[in-house]
């Protein structure tokens, strides 16, 4: 069974993404092949990158604690689904921070990108496919933007459950068919 992260983006205690995240994880939980686990961005309690090295120097291990348990977690994964606020246009700095600690961890790592806000996300996509490129992840084609006021209200309600659902399942499957063909690539 394919383990996949959801990775929370927002620091906030009322975020929107909670609806989106039940959502994320009962169509994965849903499907046989993958199980979900919740990353709350909170509870990782990383310091803003402060390592003496790059994660991408051969032999690095991060010192602090907390970046040590990240990174075993990532390193565990087979996937890893981005529920991204758009904060300014941008993903939140709290994310990013959860991805420069890593760099092995991250290489051909299928990503999914779930984002929320005004513009639905795209704006925090293209900032986060720039970032995740770098470290060589597998960014997914197909992202699911969730606009306020079409698809979700402010408070992270459901407005439009087939949009909603539609492109929910668009994006996982695709991930399901990523992480499908990695272990398919993995056995020849």
């Amino acid at each position: 069974m394919s383990k996949v992260l959801i990775l929370t983006g927002s620091s906030r205690p009322n975020s929107v993404a909670q609806n989106i995240i039940k959502k994320v994880k009962m169509i994965i939980d849903e499907n046989i092949a993958m199980e979900s686990q919740v990353v709350d961005v909170n509870n990782l309690k990383l310091p803003f990158f402060n390592d003496e090295l790059m994660p991408s120097t051969d032999g690095f291990v991060p010192k602090d604690d907390n970046a040590k348990s990240w990174t075993a977690q990532l390193a565990s994964a087979d996937a890893v689904v981005m529920i991204t606020p758009e904060y300014n246009a941008s993903l939140s700095a709290i994310q990013k921070n959860a991805i420069d600690w890593a760099y092995r961890e991250w290489i051909n790592m299928p990503v999914a990108l779930v984002g929320y806000g005004w513009h639905g996300g795209s704006r925090a996509h293209d900032n986060a496919r720039i970032v995740l490129s770098n470290v060589k992840a597998n960014v997914l084609a197909n992202t699911t933007n969730l606009t306020f006021m079409k698809e979700i209200d402010v408070d992270g309600s459901v407005l439009d459950e087939k949009a909603f659902d539609g492109q929910l399942e668009i994006t996982l499957n695709d991930l399901l068919n990523t992480i499908n063909q990695k272990i398919i690539s993995y056995k020849k």
